[in-house]
Formats: structure tokens, C-alpha cells, sequence
């Protein structure tokens, strides 16, 4: 089925994406500059939303995304994004024209940057993406372990039109070699790729479906707490239920320490957790991984859950902004889509938390949890009280 999306749902998408993309998929700010630009054609984008008819499977779509370093981005990242746009639908031509294109990931940047060459070129944007939060390198997204059938070559570019052609003889060494790549002068940690075109139909097997619209309602239940407009709210509920979530800890931040190093940011960020008097510290590489608890011996929550930044004032905070927040947050933990925990998925995640420092096992979550937006309703109607 195809909707119209318009410049208030693209800002909604950009917030709702912020708080769902686990502190990473790129900088707010990043992704308003893409709503910006896209306002300017100043008519709506499609979606192509779930079910899907038959003759939607069966379009020739691909994936874009920005890659590098979470504070870094090109100012001309949206023509990076064309040119390897451009560049993949001509060397897969013999395939058929590209009618759509998909997120890899959830977050402000990355969910909307489809929608940047989507207005562009008048193609479709699928409401579905590779994780349902954001995740540090490619082989960790759920595209990844279903089976890519056009996966050489990925192209990457910059916003001057410097473009590269890669392959790779096995598909698990590409994170490493393009981000390897985008660490370059050229790139300075902010590049665009255009990669793996399939039909549809293909490539919804290993996609989480509805991603750009549970973005959508969780941006649109944030204003209307913020506004106070009930209706909003009401409408927006439901959908953003369909994630089960719990509380980590509220509390003021005392302490954010940010580097960049080989294409990612790594940050480690200390709050004086309110609820129980102890500090939460939570561990990232673009996007948050673990949080730790003084008072607890192991991590109280880890990937593949969503490590949230919700501030008080009902606006989400990135990895890219935390540092400025001047108000007291909520970190919030939502529990991972079924498909984050493939095995070879939940691998992934082990081994990026052991360079962490973490030498555990990666784990799920068994605590209580509630629907996502009755926790934010409630967390809202505190802040409110107090």
C-alpha cells in the first residue's frame, strides 16, 4: 500500500527515529538538514507500507545509508547519497530501473536518508529497515544473515561526486574495508553507499517491517505529550505499543567523554541515576551497547535491546547531543526485534562489546517490561507531577 508522507511526518520521523535508534543512525541535526532539503521539492514522498500488494514485491529496490563516524557529516551529504545512488542503479541496470529505496537502520540520518533520493528521483521510500534501531557495522543488520543476492559491488561517495566501487570476495569483510575507506581524507568519516538491489519481495525476508511508521507515531506521541494534545496522543499509541520497553534509570548526567577513532564515535556517558542513588554508565560505539549500574556486577542492559536517551522535556537525545543536555534524561531499554537475535547477529554484538571491555555473553532481557508508550505516558505524567 502507498501513503503520502509530508514535511510535519518527515519531522516527526526525524524524532521518533532519535529516541528508537539506540543513541546512533547519525546526529538529529543531520537528519533535520535532510528535512530541510526534502521540504524543498515541496511535495510529499511515497511509502510503500506493509502488506505490500504484488506488484509492489516486485519492484527493484536498494539500500542507502550515511556511514562513519556519528559526529561527522558531509555538507553535502544528501548529493553523496545521489551520486552513489546513481552509480548503482547504472551498473545494475541490466537488472531493471530502481523504483524504490530502503534504510539500513533506524536513527535521524540514516532513516531519512532514502527519503532525500526518493524526492529527488520520484521512487518510493519501504517502511521497513535492516534492524529497527541502529546498529554499528553491516553484518549486524537483520538484511545480513537472510542472504543478499546482489551484494558486490557497494558503491561509496562523497558530496563531491568522489565515487568507489567495492568488492569484496566475502561479505562479512565489507564493514571493515568501507569503513576502512571512509576514515580517508576524501571521506573525513561521513560517506554514503548505495548497495544490495533486489526485488521487494526478496529483500522484505530479512527486513523489520514498519519501522519508518512506528518512527512516525512515536515522534507524533511525543508532540502531542509536549503540546499536550490528547488526540495526537491517542492516535499515535498503539502503534508506538508494538515495542515492549522498561525504565534503566533517570537521573542528571554528570560526565560524557566522546572520541572518534577509525570511523566511529566511542563514547562513555555517567548518570547520577535518581531511582536508586548509584550511577549508571553507558557504553556506545555510534550507537549505545551496555549500561552498567555501580550497585549491580554485570551490565543491567545490552544489545541487542535499544539504549534510549529520553530527556525530561520529552525530547530524545542522541550519542551526538547527549553531551549537551541540560536537562535530567530517562534512559530507556526497548527490547529488540526478533530478528536481532540471530545467533550470528547476537555474535556480532558479542564481539563488538568484548572491544569494550565486556568479556560476558550476550543476553536478552527477561525483566517486566510495558508498551513502550504507555512507559513514555507515564514518565511524561510524572515530570509532570514533580
Amino acid at each position: 500500500m502507498e501513503i503520502s508522507i509530508h514535511e510535519s511526518d518527515l519531522n516527526h520521523i526525524l524524532w521518533g527515529s532519535a529516541l528508537l535508534g539506540s543513541g546512533g543512525g547519525g546526529a538529529v541535526w543531520a537528519g533535520q538538514t535532510f528535512v530541510d532539503l526534502i521540504a524543498k521539492h515541496k511535495k510529499p514522498v511515497k511509502m510503500l507500507t506493509f502488506p505490500l500488494t504484488g506488484e509492489e514485491k516486485d519492484q527493484l529496490a536498494c539500500i542507502l545509508c550515511d556511514i562513519g563516524s556519528i559526529n561527522a557529516f558531509d555538507e553535502r551529504q544528501a548529493d553523496a547519497l545521489l551520486h552513489a545512488y546513481r552509480k548503482l542503479a547504472e551498473h545494475f541496470a541490466h537488472l531493471g530501473p530502481l523504483q524504490t529505496v530502503v534504510p539500513i537502520e533506524t536513527g535521524p540520518e540514516n532513516t531519512l536518508a532514502p527519503f532525500v533520493v526518493a524526492a529527488e528521483h520520484g521512487l518510493s521510500v519501504l517502511d521497513a529497515d535492516g534492524a529497527g534501531r541502529a546498529v554499528p557495522t553491516l553484518p549486524l543488520s537483520t538484511f545480513s544473515v537472510t542472504g543478499i543476492n546482489n551484494w558486490r559491488p557497494v558503491i561509496m561517495s562523497n558530496g563531491n561526486g568522489d565515487i568507489v566501487s567495492v568488492n569484496s570476495h566475502r561479505f562479512d569483510h565489507y564493514d571493515n574495508l568501507l569503513r576502512s575507506l571512509a576514515h580517508v581524507d576524501h571521506f573525513s568519516d561521513s560517506a554514503s553507499l548505495a548497495m544490495w538491489p533486489d526485488r521487494i519481495g526478496a529483500l522484505v525476508t530479512g527486513a523489520v517491517p514498519g519501522t519508518i511508521t512506528r518512527a512516525l507515531n512515536c515522534g507524533r506521541l511525543l508532540e502531542g505529550l509536549r503540546e499536550h494534545i490528547t488526540e495526537r496522543v491517542s492516535q499515535s499509541l498503539d502503534v508506538v505499543n508494538q515495542l515492549n520497553a522498561y525504565l534503566i534509570g533517570t537521573g542528571t548526567i554528570n560526565d560524557v567523554h566522546i572520541s572518534d577513532d577509525e570511523g566511529f564515535a566511542f563514547s562513555t556517558v555517567k548518570i547520577e541515576n535518581q531511582i536508586d542513588g548509584h550511577t549508571l554508565t553507558v557504553l556506545s560505539q555510534n550507537e549505545s551497547l551496555l549500561v552498567y549500574n555501580t550497585v549491580c556486577p554485570g551490565p543491567v542492559a545490552m544489545a541487542p535491546d535499544s539504549i534510549c536517551f529520553l530527556g525530561q522535556d520529552l525530547y530524545p537525545y542522541t550519542n551526538s547531543e547527549i553531551r549537551d543536555c541540560k536537562t535530567p534524561v530517562h534512559v530507556i531499554g526497548i527490547q529488540a526485534h526478533g530478528q536481532l537475535r540471530h545467533p550470528k547477529i547476537m555474535a556480532g554484538f558479542r564481539h563488538i562489546m568484548e572491544q569494550l571491555g565486556y568479556a560476558g555473553g550476550a543476553s536478552i532481557y527477561t525483566g517486566a517490561t510495558k508498551p513502550l508508550g504507555d512507559l513514555i505516558v507515564e514518565l511524561s505524567r510524572n515530570t509532570l507531577n514533580n
